[in-house]
């Protein structure tokens, strides 16, 4: 087994064991407005959008997620960079989605406790909420959010495809919470 799966089996392993605990699993997509720069500066804007979500989104999860007594009860986001590929007739992606940023965008797979403040799942949230999140003066152009309802496993397949084909490496990859050594 190469490097590459074991890392993409573990990052499988770290969500379907919360996903068998009872957490509501996402499949989330940012697609961003065109950032200029290097790779690696667009990159740590992707990043740091996604960690401004996941903060915003942290105060409707888990009352105070200070509190070391909630350390195992925070959402956890596994984020990928990802690229488009070629599709079919049928499902051709917008002009925009293929051009801004060469196509890059975000997949995170996200695990959300079962003691979770929001009244209803993370995906419905982020749909009527979505103007909480994605401001005119934030590089986010929006997010899509669907609940994984089966096949986990092929959801956190299709997250880290970019780095099954070798588009990108182990270090793009963005895990929240971050560790408080990374802060």
């Amino acid at each position: 087994m190469t490097n590459t799966n074991m890392l993409i089996n573990g990052f499988g392993k770290m969500i379907t064991e919360r996903l068998n605990d009872g957490w509501d699993g996402h499949l989330l997509t940012f697609m961003f407005k065109p950032i200029g720069g290097s790779y690696r500066s667009i990159n740590r804007r992707m990043e740091w959008e996604l960690e401004r979500v996941y903060a915003k989104s942290l105060t409707r999860i888990i009352k105070d997620s200070r509190l070391y007594s909630q350390i195992d009860k925070l959402p956890l986001w596994i984020a990928c960079p990802d690229y488009p590929v070629p599709k079919g007739e049928a499902d051709r992606q917008a002009l925009r989605d293929v051009t801004i940023n060469d196509g890059r965008h975000m997949h995170c797979v996200a695990a959300i406790p079962p003691c979770s403040r929001l009244k209803e799942d993370l995906a419905t949230h982020l749909d009527h909420n979505q103007s909480h999140y994605v401001t005119s003066d934030c590089s986010l152009w929006r997010i899509h959010a669907v609940q994984i309802t089966h096949d986990a496993d092929y959801v956190n397949g299709y997250v880290f495809k970019a780095l099954k084909r070798g588009r990108i490496v182990g270090e793009d990859i963005l895990i929240l919470p971050r560790s408080k050594s990374e802060m």
